[in-house]
Parts: structure tokens; C-alpha cells; sequence
């Protein structure tokens, strides 16, 4: 049953992609959240490629919107893409600047190029947000950040 249920999806995924071409806007497509979920499904299959190409056309079309740029944002490290990845999430960051998922996607894309500083800097806003974020303290101290300096 659940396989059928996920070739369903799969089958609508590829509807999905087809529709990426047509101009979204919130007349036509209402809430495009759906392109947001279909590209997560699309790499929890293994299909990261296809999420991406999904997204990117949304993006083009669309006036920035923080969910998106953090989705795509997190396919492109999932892919090793990280000055797109970065690029995005300054992008999402300039929209809404206290978003704590943002700021903690953030803290990820930077210290996987080797940005410890600006980690520990993202990381630590997004608690500011978000005190009761689990993961931003985690990766506060993965990254070596003291316990005494985490808000």
C-alpha cells in the first residue's frame, strides 16, 4: 500500500514538473508550499537533481519568499553548492532577519565552507529567535561555541 501511495506522488511530482514552466503567481498557483514539499520528496527519493530543477524555475518567477530560498538553499548544499547556498540564504536573511531557520541554515552553509566565526555568529541570532531551537545549540556545540556565550 505504501509504495502504491509513493508512485502516486511520484506521478504527481512529474505533473509538477511540467507545470514549472507556466508563470507562477498566487492567482494561478496558490501557495507554491506544494513545490516546496514535492522537491523534499523528490530527494528523500534520491532525486536531488530533480528537486533542484523543480525549485529553480519557482524562485525566477517568484518574489523572494524566505521557505523557498531556505529550500533550495538546503538542496544546493545537499549537493555541495555552497556560494549558491550562501548566496540564497543572504538573500532570505535581507527579507526576514531575525528568521531563526534561516539564520540556522545559515550557520550550516557557512561552517561547511570553513566559516567557524560566521557559524557560531548565525547560529547564536537564531537562538535569539527561537531560544528553544534544539539544533542551533547542538550545532553550537559542535562547533566548539561555550556553553557561558549561548543565549
Amino acid at each position: 500500500m505504501t509504495t502504491n501511495f509513493f508512485q502516486k506522488v511520484m506521478a504527481l511530482l512529474k505533473r509538477f514538473r511540467l507545470m514549472s514552466s507556466f508563470a507562477f503567481n498566487d492567482s494561478i498557483f496558490p501557495g507554491w508550499l506544494a513545490l516546496i514539499a514535492a522537491s523534499e520528496l523528490m530527494l528523500a527519493s534520491g532525486d536531488a537533481a530533480g528537486a533542484i530543477g523543480l525549485l529553480e524555475p519557482a524562485l525566477r518567477r517568484m518574489p523572494p519568499d524566505v521557505g523557498l530560498l531556505n529550500s533550495l538553499a538546503v538542496l544546493y548544499v545537499h549537493e555541495s553548492r555552497f556560494g549558491e547556498a550562501l548566496r540564497l540564504l543572504l538573500t532570505a536573511e535581507s527579507v526576514r532577519p531575525h528568521d531563526p531557520v534561516t539564520l540556522l541554515n545559515l550557520g550550516v552553509c557557512r561552517e561547511a565552507i570553513g566559516d567557524r566565526q560566521g557559524a557560531i555568529a548565525a547560529y547564536r541570532k537564531s537562538l535569539l529567535g527561537q531560544p528553544d531551537l534544539v539544533r542551533a545549540r547542538e550545532f553550537l556545540n559542535r562547533v566548539g561555541a561555550t556553553r557561558a556565550a549561548v543565549p
